[in-house]
């Protein structure tokens, strides 16, 4: 399953035949690898329980440069999943999505807790489900 997302090639033409133009705002930028467990929003996290879906765009940066077998993202995500409080009653919760774009989990005493996406990626015994006009449904699994 692909996890390093290197970014989409530029079509050669344009002036200088390199596919820069004048009017090119991507050379102010040049966009680097990304990784397919760093998911920054909800549309990434889907992609990012499965990451044939993923595409480049909108994940957090590549931090091993395409070396996915000695990467820290990975390897955490295997060693150290996220879990969701032991006082979660039920088989659906509801995670909310602040305007800023935090999610925050619920802890079972009617509190919910920031949470990154990166940890919800790699959430423990639940699976995504539909999503809520407040945020998204996780299931246990």
């Amino acid at each position: 399953m692909p996890v390093h997302l290197p970014p989409p090639a530029y079509r050669p033409g344009g002036p200088d035949g390199q596919g820069w133009n004048r009017l090119s705002i991507a050379s102010c930028w040049t966009p680097g690898d990304q990784c397919a467990l760093r998911p920054t929003d909800w549309p990434t996290l889907f992609e990012s329980h499965d990451t044939r879906r993923a595409r480049w765009g909108g994940f957090g940066p590549c931090v091993q440069r395409g070396d996915c077998g000695d990467c820290p993202v990975l390897k955490r995500g295997m060693s150290e999943p996220f879990t969701l409080g032991a006082e979660v009653i039920g088989d659906e919760v509801l995670v909310l999505v602040d305007e800023d774009g935090t999610p925050r989990v619920p802890t079972g005493k009617g509190y919910f807790e920031p949470a990154t996406w990166e940890q919800l990626a790699r959430v423990d015994g639940w699976m995504l489900g539909r999503r809520h006009p407040q945020g998204f449904w996780l299931i246990r699994a």
